[in-house]
């Protein structure tokens, strides 16, 4: 780790260096991908907590931590972990959101709803539509190019998300079909009952990826409906 050409040999140089220098001039330190350091160095939380303790509570700092893994991120600040009732703010990022697309790309109404459909809200996906462009040329000229983001990014997604997540990823893709209930899911996935029970806890409960709702009746239902919750992966 480096800071300013001065090379630190642990995370608790690092951070307490920046918190004593910083003085009385406000200072930001952003961490990005935060799970991922926790995983490749778990004794990070534990030294974030103490420095922060020691030093950083009472420094002119902001600190900022980032992850993509929202369960990880949200497992972070549980009552047994070390940074437990330390943050003063967690928030997560939406994707943009219809308005915000139509706005970026100065879509009328009808065309921003297609445009939303097949890039979820994505900024990396959003910025490669063109000024003019309709849903089909951006599409063509999308799926004729092997590298770009529209093909690539739901697949870097799976397969960061599910590394070791096989039967997870076996029954969002069934979900993607078009199978909504939990029966028959099951019988297109092929699947034991107690293995997709796990699977869309992970996908529903962990990941987020998928929507469980129930349908709106005068009588209680019991046919949970599920869905790919983001539009672009969906699509």
């Amino acid at each position: 780790m480096r800071s300013g050409g001065v090379a630190f040999e642990s995370w608790d140089g690092a951070l307490t260096f920046l918190a004593t220098t910083a003085g009385g001039t406000p200072q930001v330190i952003v961490i990005d991908e935060f799970p991922y350091l926790v995983e490749q160095n778990p004794s990070l939380e534990a030294t974030l907590q103490k420095v922060w303790d020691r030093c950083l509570r009472e420094a002119p700092v902001l600190l900022v931590l980032i992850g993509s893994d929202i369960s990880m991120m949200s497992a972070l600040t549980e009552y047994d972990r070390p940074l437990y009732g330390r943050p003063t703010l967690e928030v997560v990022v939406e994707p943009f959101g219809l308005h915000e697309t139509a706005e970026m790309l100065d879509l009328p109404a009808a065309d921003a709803v297609d445009a939303q459909l097949v890039l979820g809200g994505l900024p990396q996906i959003t910025q490669e539509w063109r000024p003019g462009m309709s849903m089909w040329d951006f599409l063509e000229e999308q799926l004729s190019n092997p590298t770009s983001p529209l093909i690539v990014g739901g697949e870097r997604i799976l397969s960061a998300e599910f590394p070791e997540e096989a039967r997870a990823r076996q029954v969002l893709e069934t979900i993607g079909s078009g199978e909504r209930t939990f029966t028959t899911i099951q019988r297109r996935a092929g699947i034991h009952e107690r293995t997709q029970q796990r699977a869309l806890a992970v996908l529903v409960g962990q990941k987020r990826m998928v929507s469980a709702e129930r349908p709106l009746s005068s009588r209680p239902s019991r046919e949970t409906q599920y869905a790919v919750a983001d539009p672009c992966l969906r699509f």
